[in-house]
């Protein structure tokens, strides 16, 4: 009976699972396991914030499209394309360093920059390694080497000189005559026309005259800065350039030019040795080349000397010029008389000249004081013809007066044809 009642009990259980099997309701989908279920909420939230981000950073984006969740975690978690940042990110052009913020060096240094060595450093803009203050010839714009003038004649010679150095030579650096013959240049120089920078040129020029007698002349110079410190061309930047002539005998006309040669003469009063040209309101004494003088009864634009004698009653001006020989027919012309607004005007002109045994001879005065006329000269020169002398052109003081201002205008040794 057992037996029976246990073979039953089993096969009333398979009998009950079947009923409730066949009343169960149609197929549906397997639910979601619990970690698949984390998996698509995390998705989820990841593309929102990313969706946020994006229109944070570029507001003209277009909108991202929304990802459908899904139950494959692989497609999920794969890379997606809006975790790219916006171009606006990217470091923008100006970030670029401007070439402005390079420095420049200073063009009146008295060194080269960063350079403790002694060793001088080119400039950039075309300078030159020299030190500095260097100098580099590079030709001559007027009178070239052998050029032939008359007695008496006055020319320009002009070099055209480079600035190789690393200083600026300003207009206080100077031509000057170092060596041979001044034909009639200034003895204290000619100041440079305008300032020339490292690399740059200047044609640089100085007023001459022909020596009087007929030869070969030569004459050297340099440049110095403003301290006096004199500097040249060459390797060693040390070597004179030079201008060359040949005076040739004039036949006629002007064949010695005193005013614009003045300063190949030798100047004094009866204080000192005086520089020429003078300085303006020397009690020594000076002489002053005037281009447009104001004579005391007229104006001129004549060339003419400034004459005045030291600030004494015996005081006196001379200027002793270079030998020439004198032809027949010479002559002797100027004008002579006080320079305007000076009514104590009270000196006396003189030519003299020095003879071939080296003693000083008088030829001729003439006595002027401010009345507002001037005296004419013309005189002829017959007494020295065939004769080597040095003439001098003397002013003597009458009076001790600071109105002594007296001019020879357009003194000259004259050969007529």
């Amino acid at each position: 009976m057992q037996t029976k009642q246990n073979r039953l009990l089993p096969m009333a259980l398979l009998a009950f699972l079947i009923i409730i099997a066949c009343n169960l309701p149609g197929q549906s989908l397997p639910s979601p396991t619990p970690t698949e279920s984390i998996n698509t909420k995390v998705a989820a939230t990841y593309n929102a914030q990313l969706t946020e981000i994006a229109l944070r950073v570029t507001p003209t984006s277009p909108t991202l499209p929304t990802n459908t969740p899904t139950s494959t975690p692989e497609t999920l978690l794969s890379p997606l394309p809006t975790i790219t940042l916006a171009p606006s990110y990217t470091p923008l052009p100006s970030f670029t360093p401007l070439p402005t913020y390079t420095a420049s060096p200073s063009p009146t240094r008295t060194s080269p920059p960063g350079t403790t060595s002694g060793t001088p450093l080119p400039v950039p803009g075309g300078g030159g390694t020299g030190p500095c203050n260097a100098a580099q010839f590079l030709k001559d714009v007027t009178v070239p080497d052998g050029t032939e003038f008359p007695q008496g004649a006055t020319f320009t010679k002009t070099w055209r000189i480079k600035n190789v150095g690393y200083c600026t030579w300003s207009t206080s650096y100077r031509l000057v005559l170092v060596s041979g013959d001044s034909m009639g240049a200034p003895t204290n120089g000619v100041p440079l026309p305008y300032t020339v920078k490292p690399g740059e040129y200047v044609d640089a020029s100085v007023d001459l005259v022909a020596p009087s007698e007929p030869g070969d002349y030569r004459g050297n110079w340099k440049l110095s800065d403003s301290s006096g410190n004199e500097f040249g061309i060459g390797s060693n930047h040390n070597n004179a350039f030079f201008v060359s002539i040949e005076v040739t005998i004039a036949d006629s006309g002007i064949v010695l030019n005193f005013a614009p040669s003045y300063c190949s003469a030798d100047w004094e009063s009866r204080t000192a040795e005086l520089p020429c040209p003078g300085d303006q309101g020397d009690e020594n004494g000076f002489v002053i080349y005037l281009s447009d003088p104001h004579l005391e009864n007229r104006h001129e634009n004549e060339p003419t000397l400034w004459v005045q004698p030291d600030f004494n009653t015996d005081g006196f001006l001379s200027g002793v010029y270079p030998a020439f020989t004198v032809k027949s027919g010479d002559r002797f012309r100027a004008d002579v008389g006080c320079l305007y607004d000076n009514p104590h005007c009270n000196i006396t002109f003189k030519l003299d000249y020095y003879n071939e045994a080296g003693a000083l001879k008088p030829f001729a005065e003439w006595h002027e004081v401010y009345d507002g006329t001037i005296t004419r000269i013309d005189i002829e020169l017959g007494s020295l013809v065939d004769k080597t002398v040095r003439f001098v052109l003397t002013v003597q003081a009458n009076i001790k007066s600071r109105d002594n201002a007296g001019f020879w205008l357009h003194p000259q040794i004259y050969r007529p044809e």
